[in-house]
Parts: structure tokens; C-alpha cells; sequence
């Protein structure tokens, strides 16, 4: 799940133009079996019964053998306009619960420009340890560079995208995070923080 904001960056498609001229097709597709998505860092007020709800929006789900993650980042867009205040930290918690209950490998990423403000509730430290608790690993994109002014540097480390190169990277780590997951069924009902892993140091790693 990706949490951007509504429009795409500039450098987000100069950086397309560069990866697409591999001859072997976008660098950046996932397998077919993966899904992607985007979560909008806006609030829909949505009526209810008894009033209304406040919602983050989200993109549909995308197969992996259409959309790529480079697509996501410059192509999917948000459908129509929203002047709500983005609020990225808050919309990574709700992207972290969503990618949470399909019970598969996941990964959340949040892409930040130069001018990308944050005005969410939550501050990204307590985001960061509530998807830790969740077992879905965060990934911070910077298309600003390394530069402490960075909006990325509010979430600690980050990875700066500023280049084809590093954002071909970035995406490494992402598919190898995914890759590296595995998914264990434990009998009973139990919440994803009441199960740690113990290693024992027989190569075998108990679900306790």
C-alpha cells in the first residue's frame, strides 16, 4: 500500500522517462500474484444514518501483472479534488491496518516531496511503532534529497528516490521485504502483537 499525495511529483516522471528506456520493459513490476493500492492522505466526509464519517479514500486494488510500482507512484490519480490538509502519518496507520488484514506479506510505502506537509494527528514515530506492532514493515521515499529539511526527515531514516538509481533501489528493498516474509497460522485467537518469535538457536523459530 503507497501513501502519496493526490498529484504525482515532476521529478516522479522525469525519473519514469529514465527507468522506461530499459529494453527489458518497467524495472519495477511486481509478480502477478501481488496486489497494489494507494492510499489517499485526505479525509471524505462520507453521510451516514446518524450523521457523517470522516474517511481516508483509497485507490482500487491493482494487479501486479498491470500496474507497477512506478505506475502507482506517477499514473493512478485521485479522482476529483480534495483542499483537506494532507495528513500522511495518520493516512500510514490506516494504510498499515488495510495491508494488515489480507493476512499475506505486505508493505507500506510514503513518498514525500520538498513541499509535502503533514498536518496528522499522530506524529510519525507513534505511526512507525503501531505498524511494528502490526508486523507490516514502512518504507519512507524522499524525492527532496537527503537534507535534514527533507519531509521525509521527520519519520528518522528514509530513503532519498531523487534518482533513477536510488529509486531502483528503494524498490529492490521493497521486493526483497516482501519476498523475505513468511506467513505462519497459529491455532487459537490472538491478536498480532500478543505473538513474538523466539529464537532458539536450532535454526528452528517457534511462533510463541
Amino acid at each position: 500500500v503507497l501513501v502519496r499525495d493526490l498529484e504525482s511529483q515532476p521529478i516522479a516522471w522525469r525519473l519514469r522517462a529514465m527507468l522506461l528506456r530499459n529494453p527489458f520493459g518497467d524495472p519495477t513490476k511486481l509478480d502477478r500474484e501481488d496486489r497494489l493500492q494507494v492510499q489517499w492522505p485526505v479525509l471524505r466526509e462520507v453521510s451516514d444514518v446518524e450523521g457523517a464519517n470522516l474517511l481516508f479514500e483509497a485507490s482500487q486494488m491493482y494487479s501486479g501483472s498491470k500496474v507497477s510500482i512506478l505506475s502507482l507512484v506517477t499514473q493512478v490519480g485521485y479522482p476529483g479534488k480534495n483542499l483537506q490538509p494532507r495528513r500522511f502519518a495518520d493516512a500510514v496507520a490506516v494504510a498499515g491496518l488495510q495491508a494488515a488484514r489480507y493476512y499475506s506479506p505486505r508493505a507500506v510505502v510514503v513518498v514525500l516531496g520538498a513541499f509535502d506537509k503533514d498536518a496528522s494527528r499522530q506524529n510519525p514515530a507513534a505511526v512507525e511503532r503501531y505498524l511494528e506492532r502490526l508486523h507490516v514493515p514502512l518504507h519512507v521515499w524522499s524525492f527532496a534529497g537527503e537534507g535534514p529539511r527533507a519531509p521525509a526527515a521527520a519519520w528518522g531514516s528514509f530513503a532519498d528516490v531523487s534518482t533513477s538509481a536510488r529509486l531502483k533501489t528503494a524498490i529492490e528493498r521493497v521486493e526483497q521485504d516482501l519476498r523475505s516474509q513468511s506467513i505462519v497460522w497459529v491455532e487459537g485467537r490472538y491478536l498480532p502483537q500478543e505473538i513474538t518469535l523466539v529464537d532458539k538457536g536450532d535454526g528452528i523459530t517457534i511462533a510463541q
